[in-house]
């Protein structure tokens, strides 16, 4: 069993990647690993540069998701915002690129909650699902033809 730990965006005492790598890395147990989640990271606009520094089989879990950038609670945000890759402002075909980086090799969840009565395109989570193994599986473990940029998510037919 592998316990994930993961900061929240809205979290009292852990809110980045950083700080719950931080307490990850010295508890320094081998079922102990680090749960990574764009909407956490972008929305309190951490850095992703850093994410490709963690040893990728220190994490557990990556839950992906985007949003558009609103001014509002970041809990309501979270919880009525969430869409899938490339139909909101986020950088996630970035923020994955240094994940596969790292060398992370598990799997990678679509956490998309949304009460706004958006209805995305079926094909939406297959383009995402093909931007992801074209980066873990190129060379250098950068995106592929995919989604090599945010622009191109969600326009590909």
């Amino acid at each position: 069993m592998i316990v994930a730990y993961e900061a929240l965006a809205w979290g009292r005492h852990v809110n980045s990647y950083k700080h719950a790598w931080k307490l990850v890395d010295a508890v320094n147990h081998p079922n102990f690993g680090l749960a990574l989640d764009t909407f956490h990271t972008m929305s309190i606009r951490d850095s992703i540069d850093e994410i490709a520094a963690i040893p990728g089989d220190r994490i557990a879990f990556v839950q992906i998701a985007d949003a558009p950038v609103l001014a509002m609670d970041v809990l309501e945000w979270s919880r009525h915002y969430r869409c899938f890759p490339g139909q909101g402002a986020f950088d996630v075909a970035g923020f994955t690129a240094r994940v596969m980086e790292a060398g992370y090799k598990g799997p990678l969840s679509l956490e998309i909650f949304n009460t706004t009565g958006f209805a995305p395109p079926a094909h939406i989570g297959f383009q995402f699902l093909e931007f992801a193994v074209d980066a873990s599986t190129s060379p250098n473990g950068s995106a592929g033809s995919a989604f090599g940029s945010r622009a191109s998510i969600g326009r590909r037919m």
